[in-house]
């Protein structure tokens, strides 16, 4: 069989869902973190995968109001009382591809079985890559209504969609609705906002430190009693502290400044830092987002630069969907008539991320950032 109908076969016969390890090839266009593993982490198909037109879940924002005390012989009016809040989302679509050429198979030397899984590996290496790092600059985009919330947006909600940090109506300027539910009007639907002095971070009561022990009860994190506690409990390993090199470099030095009256004594270089034995994460995509951001905003604001944000983020009720039919679904080759001699593959995907609890979400954030 003619070396170019074989290899056509052999991209139908080898496709593959998911990104694979490299072996033989040096990917250097991976990012140096991904909140999609830690988001995806211990979730099974039945969460990350789902059908139908949209994403529809109901949540209890209140209760119904039944309590009250009574006296002997008191007539009692029970009332039905609707509790349940529908919160949802759109599906958002994207795509990613890679090309060949008859001439760049027909060129190919040595082995056929062997060129075919390296030239494929590296073709469809080069399209994952960019479909992962596509999703997780998204996941970090600037906070658009327009594009997020409407339903003939364009791209998913980003965290920073969920997490507001002007707290005076509880959502981004150009928001009225987070997932169809007002926050403005729904006091459980907001997420928390604590705030430390950029000018003095190391202050005991108003320093960086301070606003994470104000984040901590106000989003009711449960603190384990080990470290193995962290590993094995499932609402305890999904929560996350969330910065950017500069908050991971100024929460250290907190730590230093501090010494042993947070923590247990531990190399100067502080490793790993933790919080409560929650991990405070470097997202490198926040190294630039955080700027974008600042560019994009119409309130003027230090960003990045001796001001960090720290997102406190619990995974639980946190996490992206994608459609069960969707899922980095590859097309078949195909080529054109105005290129003849060029392949192309696709790969779509349906999601978005979906938000479940926004109170249990918080950031900690500089003094002085409002509408």
């Amino acid at each position: 069989m003619p070396a170019l109908t074989t290899f056509q076969d052999f991209v139908i016969a080898t496709d593959q869902k998911v990104i694979t390890p490299s072996t033989k090839i040096l990917n250097e266009a991976v990012k140096n973190t991904y909140i999609l593993k830690s988001a995806q982490r211990g979730r099974g198909d039945d969460e990350l995968m789902q059908g139908g037109s949209s994403l529809v879940d109901m949540i209890q924002l209140t209760d119904n109001g039944s309590f009250q005390f009574y006296v002997p012989y008191q007539d009692l009016n029970a009332t039905a009382t609707d509790t349940m809040t529908k919160i949802s989302v759109q599906w958002r679509f994207a795509v990613g591809y890679y090309v060949w050429s008859d001439e760049e198979v027909e060129l190919n030397e040595g082995d056929q079985e062997a060129t075919y899984k390296k030239l494929l590996k590296s073709k469809k290496q080069a399209c994952n890559t960019s479909t992962f790092n596509g999703m997780e600059d998204a996941v970090w985009a600037f906070p658009s209504a327009s594009n997020m919330e409407a339903t003939a947006g364009e791209v998913p909600y980003s965290i920073p969609a969920f997490i507001d940090e002007i707290g005076t109506d509880h959502h981004w300027p150009g928001f009225t609705n987070i997932m169809g539910v007002d926050p403005d009007l729904e006091d459980r639907w907001r997420n928390k906002i604590s705030r430390y002095n950029s000018a003095d971070p190391f202050d005991e009561l108003d320093g960086i430190v301070a606003a994470f022990d104000d984040m901590w009860l106000s989003v009711r994190f449960e603190s384990p009693e080990t470290a193995s506690d962290y590993f094995e409990n499932d609402m305890l390993n999904k929560m996350k502290i969330l910065t950017n090199k500069d908050g991971v470099k100024k929460y250290k030095a907190n730590l230093r400044a501090l010494n042993d009256r947070t923590v247990t004594p531990q190399d100067a270089a502080y490793n790993d830092p933790t919080y409560s034995g929650v991990p405070v994460k470097y997202i490198s995509t926040l190294d630039t987002a955080l700027l974008d951001q600042e560019a994009a905003s119409t309130t003027p604001s230090a960003w990045a630069d001796g001001a960090p944000r720290y997102y406190f983020l619990n995974f639980s009720f946190l996490y992206p969907i994608y459609h069960s039919k969707r899922y980095m679904k590859s097309t078949n080759p195909m080529n054109d008539v105005k290129q003849p001699f060029s392949w192309v593959v696709y790969k779509n995907t349906y999601y978005n991320w979906f938000c479940r609890s926004r109170q249990r979400q918080g950031i900690v954030t500089p003094v002085g950032f409002a509408a």
